[in-house]
């Protein structure tokens, strides 16, 4: 009996693992395997309060925004390919039945459905869910209801003090449909940026068959080449603070429109 158990887990822990097709989702299988999964980690004490959250995280980018004030503005390279992207191509609800169906279980409190209920009826939500999504593209503008998450704190480290609001981070869970939307215009501006050859040849984050691997190959091979012609290395390494929720949103735009040609209702 024993034996028995001892397989069947052996067996149903092999096929997570081998089902998954990125490091991303690998990792998350292995970790809920060892019981360190996300879920797992310590939410904030009851004395802070959503307020408080809100007054914090907001100060911190204020903060930053305004250490950077006197910075000289960014320079701009301008696009070198007359590859332009001025509009989404109509997604299908094939390709709507593929995302869904490829999507982790994960659902927000906003949505009217649990993503595993919404698998089992797609083929049925598909063509209804392409049509909006159609509409958004072919006139550049996000739905409202779209840009709402629920914000919730998390700990950074196991370590940190719990009554501290440095100690946290905020994760925002936005609708499942959100997600799909985003996850759309990902793939063919992506497709975009491969085909006009305009993403830095080592950028390893945001690109197919790329990763923390691909990243630390180059890394560890330009030591190695270093070593073999009597050079000593260096390494430096940047962490940013906030960054994404500091990104200057005129700044991108001028970026997108100028150094990776987007234009029209894509930019839009």
């Amino acid at each position: 009996m024993h034996r028995q158990v001892r397989s069947k887990r052996d067996r149903f822990w092999k096929s997570k693992v081998d089902a998954r097709r990125d490091p991303a989702s690998l990792w998350r299988a292995i970790n809920d395997g060892l019981g360190r999964g996300e879920d797992a980690a310590p939410s904030a004490v009851p004395g802070l309060s959503a307020e408080a959250f809100a007054d914090y995280f907001d100060q911190r980018v204020s903060d930053i925004r305004s250490a950077t004030d006197g910075a000289p503005p960014p320079v701009i390279r301008d696009i070198s390919t007359s590859d332009r992207f001025s509009g989404f191509v109509p997604v299908t609800t094939d390709v709507v039945c593929r995302l869904v169906k490829d999507a982790a279980d994960k659902y927000s409190m906003k949505d009217p459905m649990p993503t595993w209920l919404l698998k089992t009826i797609i083929d049925l939500l598909a063509p209804y869910i392409a049509s909006l999504f159609n509409i958004s593209l072919s006139s550049g503008t996000v739905p409202t209801c779209y840009k709402d998450a629920y914000v919730t704190p998390r700990l950074k480290k196991s370590m940190l003090p719990r009554d501290e609001l440095s100690s946290y981070r905020p994760i925002s869970n936005l609708s499942f449909l959100s997600k799909l939307l985003e996850r759309v215009v990902s793939l063919q501006l992506t497709d975009h940026l491969a085909s006009a050859g305009l993403l830095p040849v080592h950028q390893s984050a945001y690109r197919e068959f790329h990763s923390t691997e691909t990243a630390l190959l180059k890394v560890v091979n330009d030591f190695i080449e270093a070593f073999d012609a009597g050079n000593h290395a260096l390494l430096g390494l940047l962490d940013l603070s906030a960054a994404f929720d500091t990104v200057d949103h005129d700044v991108l735009v001028e970026r997108l429109e100028r150094t990776y040609g987007i234009r029209s209702v894509a930019i839009d």
